[in-house]
């Protein structure tokens, strides 16, 4: 008599990860769930990665350092975030800001960076700073802000090396 094959749980936690080298939004009901963007499309080598949720408040600001993810000099080469609004949000006003090198951008539902970091004498460095700012080194990270003062919204960020 045979018997049925043992399928694996996932982590059972929904949203953004990494499957065999591609980015994936895994809403829990695939074993494999279907490719959103094939990392070797871009010809990055994901190194290691970081995935974090945040509830962001209304009117609240967070910064987002990943040194532990982060290369010797605090940059990565993937950013991908995606912002949850509430059902009975109004479509104008689903959107935060977002800052990064002193420029303020906006950011609706999905966002993907990349970028790989290169250091030579010919060539400026490329990639996202993530780093601590500091007293002496004003730059790095990115501020995420809710502009809205009567909801709060969701953030799934996953950041790769």
């Amino acid at each position: 008599m045979a018997t049925r094959p043992v399928i694996c749980p996932g982590e059972g936690q929904e949203g953004f990860l990494f499957n065999r080298g591609n980015l994936v939004l895994d809403d829990g009901t695939h074993i494999n769930p279907p490719s959103y963007l094939l990392m070797k499309d871009l010809e990055l080598e994901v190194k290691s990665y970081s995935r974090n949720r945040i509830n962001l408040g209304p009117g609240k600001s967070v910064l987002l350092s990943q040194t532990d993810i982060a290369d010797n000099y605090g940059y990565v080469s993937f950013i991908a975030v995606r912002v949850d609004y509430k059902a009975t949000t109004v479509e104008s006003q689903k959107y935060i800001q977002w800052e990064y090198g002193g420029n303020v951008n906006y950011l609706g539902e999905l966002m993907v960076l990349s970028g790989k970091r290169t250091s030579s004498i010919n060539s400026a460095e490329e990639g996202w700073d993530l780093s601590n700012p500091s007293e002496f080194f004003s730059g790095g990270g990115i501020i995420f802000s809710n502009p809205h003062p009567d909801f709060s919204v969701r953030m799934e960020i996953l950041i790769g090396r």
